[in-house]
C-alpha cells in the first residue's frame, strides 16, 4: 500500500476525531480487520483501533467504497445502513444547551452532574427516537459514553413529563424466561 506513509504522516498532522474508511484497503489500514472483507464490517465504528498503520487516536468507521455502492444492489444497501449507523454516531454526540436540562434527586449536584446526565440524556434520546430495539449495551456502544446503570436511568428519564413523557417499553430479547432485556422508546400520542 504504496499511500500508507502519507496517509500515517496526515492523520498524525491533522489529529482527526473520526476517520471513514471506505473500502477493504483503508479498513485494513485504519483497523485489525484486514483481510476479511468490508461487507462482514461495514457499519461498525471502532474507538481508537491498531491496524496497519498502527494505533490511531481516533473512532473510525467502516464503510463500503462509494464505487461499490453506485453498481446497486448489495452495495448500496451496505452504504446505507453505514450511513445511517454514522448518523446515529454523531447525533449521539451533538453538543446540546444544558438550559432545557431539569434534573432533581437527594444527591444531585448541578454544578458536578448536570453537564454529565444532560450530555448522556440527549444522547440516549438521540439514538433512541428512531423507535428501533436497542439493549443498554448496545446503545452505550453507539453513544460512546455512560454505564449501562446510567443509561438505564436516563431512560427512566425519558418517561417524565419535564423530559417529554416519551414511551419506554421493555420486553426480553431471545428466551423470554432468561434473555436479555432491550428497550424502545416512542413518543405518545394523543
Amino acid at each position: 500500500m504504496a499511500c500508507s506513509s502519507y496517509l500515517r504522516a496526515e492523520i498524525d498532522l491533522l489529529k482527526p476525531k473520526l476517520i471513514v474508511a471506505l473500502g477493504n484497503e483503508a479498513m485494513s489500514l485504519l483497523t485489525p480487520y484486514g483481510g476479511t472483507g468490508v461487507t462482514r464490517r461495514c457499519g461498525e465504528i471502532l474507538e481508537r483501533p491498531e491496524g496497519l498503520l498502527g494505533p490511531i487516536d481516533a473512532w473510525v468507521a467502516i464503510c463500503v467504497h462509494p464505487s461499490m455502492a453506485l453498481r446497486g444492489g448489495v452495495g448500496e444497501a451496505h452504504m446505507r445502513y453505514a450511513t445511517q449507523r454514522l448518523k446515529e454516531f454523531l447525533d449521539a454526540r451533538r453538543p446540546v444547551e444544558s438550559d432545557d436540562w431539569e434534573f432533581d434527586g437527594e444527591t444531585y449536584e448541578a454544578e458536578h452532574d448536570e453537564d454529565r446526565l444532560g450530555t448522556l440524556l440527549t444522547g440516549v434520546k438521540s439514538l433512541m427516537l428512531d423507535g428501533q430495539w436497542r439493549t443498554l449495551a448496545e446503545i452505550q456502544a453507539v453513544i460512546g459514553r455512560g454505564s449501562e446503570a446510567g443509561i438505564s436511568a436516563r431512560l427512566r428519564d425519558l418517561r417524565k413529563e419535564k423530559f417529554g413523557s416519551y414511551s419506554v417499553q421493555r420486553r426480553r430479547r431471545d428466551d423470554p424466561k432468561v434473555g436479555l432485556f432491550e428497550y424502545q422508546v416512542t413518543e405518545i400520542s394523543f
